[in-house]
């Protein structure tokens, strides 16, 4: 996933599980979207718009 290395700047330990968990449920669920990082931020396109999640 091109998220770790954002996960892992996560410090508090909670919050860092439930941002993987919520980036891996998107990335499931909706497997046509194409995970990027933009503003420092995940994201995710479609189609090379963004949808904010």
């Amino acid at each position: 996933m091109c998220f770790a290395e954002y996960i892992t700047h996560i410090d508090n330990d909670q919050h860092r599980v439930q941002t993987e968990e919520v980036l891996t449920w998107v990335t499931k669920q909706f497997p046509n979207l194409t995970p990027t990082m933009k503003w420092n931020q995940p994201m995710f396109t479609d189609h090379g718009t963004y949808n904010w999640i």
